[in-house]
């Protein structure tokens, strides 16, 4: 997939990890891992003993770590090469959460197996809508029966300011903003059955697989 809002977001996305996004902002400073999950990632994703789970844009793992005492094996990838030195550093005391690093558009060849659980967190809002679209039907593909995928999106609440896409002349925050209707027909339009959904400043969708 190639074209000017796709490259312009991978070379902003990329340019911002050699300034050194991830470990200057607040809440990954010095590379921190999440020693808990959230509430709400609990309560719809419902993490199981025997899941393999799979995380879309995983930054360095700092969601992963405490996912992995929950389940069998987590999976994640993302676009600098960077974050997967820093997970290969970050990671070992956790030797069921691997880290690949991925091309931005698609899942690695590599972890395209079936999954019991797929999630993506403040990853969609910085994504072209092509480009989610993609990772949606992706997902549709890949996750096994009776699997569960929780979508993290900014929630288009009227308050923003937020842009329709991400184009090179984007406005606001650098953030996409997603309606309840939009994530539903997407997932829709993937094969997906949106099942729940939490509305705040961000808009939490868990999704099964169409029967």
């Amino acid at each position: 997939m190639k074209t000017a809002a796709v490259d312009y977001a991978l070379g902003w996305w990329k340019n911002r990890h050699k300034q050194g996004y991830f470990p200057t902002m607040e809440q990954h400073w010095n590379w921190k891992l999440y020693d808990h999950l959230e509430p709400w990632f609990l309560e719809f994703a419902e993490p199981k003993a025997d899941d393999v789970a799979l995380e879309i844009g995983c930054g360095y793992g700092q969601w992963m770590a405490p996912l992995s005492k929950l389940v069998k094996a987590v999976y994640g990838f993302d676009i600098h090469e960077s974050l997967v030195s820093k997970a290969a550093e970050k990671l070992l005391a956790f030797p069921n959460a691997h880290m690949v690093l991925g091309d931005g558009t698609s899942i690695p060849l590599i972890l395209r197996q079936p999954y019991a659980l797929v999630y993506s967190i403040s990853v969609f809002q910085h994504m072209p809508r092509d480009i989610v679209r993609m990772y949606l039907r992706e997902t549709k593909r890949i996750l096994a029966p009776n699997g569960r995928a929780v979508f993290h999106f900014r929630h288009a609440d009227g308050k923003g300011p937020y842009s329709e896409d991400i184009v090179d002349q984007h406005k606001g925050d650098w953030s996409v903003g997603w309606t309840e209707e939009e994530a539903r027909q997407e997932c829709s339009a993937a094969g997906l059955n949106v099942v729940r959904v939490s509305k705040g400043q961000s808009l939490i969708v868990r999704a099964e697989v169409q029967s």
